[in-house]
């Protein structure tokens, strides 16, 4: 009688293995935060730019914000024509937030399309959408925080829609290769408008792109030995929006806001200190997970790499680049605050660098020895049953996955406190409408005291109003509903 024992695994199959595991369970992690978008509505900031473009016409309400508190032109044209602040529908934001997102989605996608072209990489449509998947649950699952960009139109107006501006334009610049002139002069059009716009979202990210550009023609120019006069008509048009928003004499005003900055002995040392523990607090198991998993492959395809790429010159300026995006991320916030950014130009940054430490990685792949060492080593100690397992438990109790799911589960108690602050509103409303003999008919508006939400999904949920009747966000709050004032009943 012969025995036919089960054939064990080649090293090649087994890896194939887990990185279908991870792109299944990435689809997975990604979920909550694509439902979120369904259920967002409008916040202070969105609130106060309908309320004041109500009386205005479009230039002058640029024109107001560009005196008085911003030079960015591009995203104060987004809060002045968006769908909720032309027709005071609350209805509209979540179609807001899905265009946005979606926008971002898309360009992320087919800058990575045509970041593996460049590479020369012969993988499937499928492939492709497995890896984007990875990098894009990687980015939800530590990102700092992701109602600033995700959710909150005030937010992802200034930075989101910048950032796949960027990536847009990037892979545009990508497909130029090898495309023909009259293709090429079309794209480099486009880029030049996306750069405009860029230029008048965010200070931060609007420094970023005048050094992504400047890098990209140094780059051709000392490894390439080209001359890219085309990438300067780009670069001159964000130079000339930096100047537009720099000269702003609404900034001084916005500057008097902020406190702690203009010291330079903080300015030669904290931001350096600064990339060092935010890029350790972006780390995370899956990540290593997704590195280690990755190794055979990039060993694998490492010759389809053109050999310009694969030189340590090459290698040098990469770093440099890297080390560059950081840097500009902290020098503005440590000059004017003295410390970290707002968390949604965190956001940026972590994608930027998520995406650029994968392509290091990858040009580093054979050169590295003590990481293939190190994953024979992970691999004896965390056999890839154990690795599948802590994926997956990473992407439902660790870092925000773990708020996320949670949020999604108390999703219903959220929105039924939101439909009884309606009905309340909605009362005081009407006793507006139809006041009382006793009542002095001079301001019929109604105080309003809210309940606190029951439950507050901070994933997607920006921020509510305050116990003060006079915070900033009760002011608008009440002026958008026709009340005299508006206040919590107590503090969450």
């Amino acid at each position: 009688m012969e025995i036919n024992f089960p054939k064990r695994k080649s090293k090649q199959q087994s890896d194939k293995g887990i990185f279908q595991f991870i792109s299944w369970v990435s689809l997975l992690g990604i979920t909550p935060f694509f439902v979120f978008i369904f259920f967002t509505q409008p916040c202070a900031d969105d609130i106060f730019y309908h309320n004041y473009g109500l009386t205005k016409t479009t230039w002058e309400f640029l024109n107001h914000h560009y005196n008085t508190w911003t030079g960015r032109y591009f995203s104060n044209l987004m809060m002045a024509i968006n769908p909720y602040s032309l027709t005071s529908d609350p209805k509209f934001y979540p179609v807001m937030t899905f265009v946005v997102v979606s926008l971002f989605l898309s360009c992320s996608f087919f800058f990575l399309w045509t970041t593996l072209k460049i590479l020369n990489f012969k993988i499937s449509v499928k492939e492709k959408l497995a890896v984007w998947l990875i990098l894009l649950a990687l980015f939800f699952h530590t990102m700092p925080r992701p109602a600033d960009s995700l959710y909150w139109f005030a937010g992802s107006s200034s930075h989101l829609i910048a950032l796949s501006f960027a990536l847009l334009s990037l892979s545009l610049y990508f497909k130029s290769f090898t495309q023909s002139i009259p293709i090429q002069w079309l794209n480099y059009f486009a880029i030049t408008v996306l750069s405009f716009c860029i230029a008048g979202s965010n200070e931060t990210i609007m420094l970023q792109w005048i050094f992504i550009l400047t890098f990209i023609w140094f780059y051709e120019f000392y490894i390439l030995k080209k001359v890219n006069f085309k990438i300067l008509v780009p670069l001159i048009v964000t130079l000339i929006g930096f100047g537009i928003v720099f000269l702003a004499p609404g900034n001084k005003i916005r500057a008097q806001a902020l406190n702690g900055g203009h010291d330079i002995v903080l300015l030669l040392f904290k931001p350096l200190g600064l990339i060092v523990e935010t890029s350790i607090r972006y780390l995370s198991l899956n990540l290593i997970i997704v590195l280690f998993g990755v190794l055979p492959f990039l060993k694998r395809n490492y010759i389809l790499i053109p050999d310009f790429l694969k030189s340590k010159s090459s290698s040098y300026l990469f770093f440099i680049f890297w080390l560059g995006l950081f840097f500009l991320t902290f020098v503005p916030s440590v000059w004017t605050m003295g410390g970290l950014p707002p968390r949604r130009v965190l956001n940026n940054t972590f994608f930027m660098i998520l995406l650029l430490s994968t392509l290091i990685l990858l040009l580093q792949s054979q050169n590295w020895e003590w990481l293939y060492k190190l994953k024979t080593k992970w691999d004896q100690f965390f056999p890839q049953k154990i690795q599948k397992i802590t994926f997956l438990l990473s992407y439902l109790f660790l870092f925000n996955h773990h708020q996320a799911w949670k949020d999604l589960i108390n999703t219903p108690t959220y929105l039924s406190s939101q439909n009884e602050r309606s009905n309340l509103i909605a009362i005081a409303q009407t006793k507006a409408m139809n006041p009382s003999s006793a009542q002095d008919t001079s301001d019929q508006r109604q105080d309003l005291i809210l309940p606190p939400l029951r439950y507050f999904p901070s994933t997607y949920f920006y921020e509510d109003i305050r116990t003060d009747a006079n915070d900033y966000r009760n002011l608008v709050f009440a002026e958008f509903y026709k009340l005299k004032s508006v206040k919590l009943s107590q503090d969450y």
